[in-house]
């Protein structure tokens, strides 16, 4: 450590192999070194990382200047340090570089010629060439498993049941208020479109609201069963509130052919008991479809969503479609809905800096399966 004045300073570039850096050292907080300028393996002088580094008109490839420190007891310093790396600690550099990060396993099998430090072109190439090749896994599928992990426990700290849910590690939207800006200029909005997808533009859908009478049926009305208005967000006039155990609700829907359609029902379920998932039973025309039909806890009870996908084998003309409760608390139904709506892609476009082109970023969100407050709240 050598201690210099402020004032401009023709430094050469550090050797190869070299790093070297001029930081400021805190006398007073017991010789805290701040970082300023940075050179490194014949690189030119640079602004370090850090709110104290030298402004980029101070320094350039070979010149620095030292304004004068504010604090007396603090000193310039210069400091150089070998960069030399050992083989291994160079293969550790190139995995952190190319992969999710190096394991001793691979560390030790590039190593096991000893030839990295003079053929490493070929051995990185190689090594590049053996992961090309390999069967394509999802890094998605593979962090989702981990992250929202299941315990046989009634309750946990941070549990989720989906990834939408609240205390989900996961992130709570897939498109922010944020992705609305353009990222080199925080005060111009970029422009979003929602486009359907051609090749499902001509799916439709029917709804059937649980408060209508003429669709809906109350089979058993046991005790807390009933329909209600109490909570916000539900479409038509109301829904059906599955409160205990035995309590149900048919639908009636007409299907002008006969055949297997695509079913799933709008509903809120703010419970966390029983695993945040209330399952109903669902049968068709009296012959049960499935007999444990998940409802996941949505997040409260006027926060709605789409359950799950289900085929059902429709007769032409009239059909009934009902739900059994199987646990007490159950969800509420807000709909029943026939038929599969079309998948839309969310479109983002926002100008780069230079004016000269368009950037357009594609989120395609399949909207399908899951409700759109769900995924996306600006």
């Amino acid at each position: 450590m050598i201690v210099i004045t402020p004032g401009e300073k023709q430094i050469a570039p550090a050797p190869l192999d070299i790093f070297c850096g001029i930081f400021i050292r805190k006398e007073s907080e017991t010789g805290n070194l701040i970082p300023l300028v940075r050179s490194y393996s014949g690189k030119g002088w640079e602004a370090a990382p850090g709110p104290l580094a030298c402004p980029t008109k101070h320094v350039n490839a070979s010149t620095i200047f030292l304004p004068p420190l504010q604090d007396t007891n603090d000193r310039y310093v210069i400091l150089a340090k070998d960069g030399y790396m050992s083989e291994r600690k160079l293969v550790s550099k190139f995995l952190e570089m190319t992969t999710f990060g190096p394991r001793r396993a691979e560390i030790d099998a590039l190593t096991a010629d000893g030839d990295w430090m003079t053929d490493g072109a070929s051995k990185r190439a190689s090594y590049i060439r053996s992961q090309i090749d390999l069967p394509i896994t999802s890094h998605r599928e593979y962090w989702r498993r981990r992250t929202n992990s299941k315990v046989d426990a009634t309750s946990q700290t941070a549990r989720s049941d989906h990834p939408c849910s609240p205390n989900s590690k996961w992130r709570k939207y897939s498109y922010t208020p944020q992705d609305r800006l353009n990222a080199h200029d925080d005060n111009m909005y970029i422009v979003t479109t929602f486009e359907v997808v051609k090749a499902e533009a001509n799916f439709t859908t029917t709804i059937y609201e649980a408060d209508n009478v003429n669709q809906v049926k109350n089979g058993t009305y046991n005790f807390y069963g009933r329909f209600s208005s109490s909570s916000s967000g539900y479409s038509g006039t109301g829904y059906y509130d599955m409160g205990k155990v035995g309590d149900s609700v048919e639908f009636t829907i007409n299907a002008p052919s006969a055949g297997i359609y695509p079913i799933s029902f709008r509903f809120a379920q703010g419970s966390l008991s029983d695993n945040g998932n209330k399952k109903l039973q669902l049968s068709c025309n009296g012959v049960i479809v499935k007999s444990s039909y998940d409802f996941y806890h949505t997040g409260g009870w006027s926060y709605w969503k789409y359950s799950d996908m289900v085929n059902v084998n429709l007769i032409a003309g009239a059909n009934t479609i009902k739900l059994l409760s199987e646990q007490n608390e159950g969800p509420n139904i807000d709909h029943l809905r026939v038929g599969k709506p079309p998948a839309v892609v969310m479109k983002s476009e926002f100008p780069f800096d230079t004016g000269i082109a368009l950037s357009q970023r594609y989120l395609l969100i399949l909207f399908t399966y899951i409700s759109l407050p769900c995924l996306l709240q600006l």
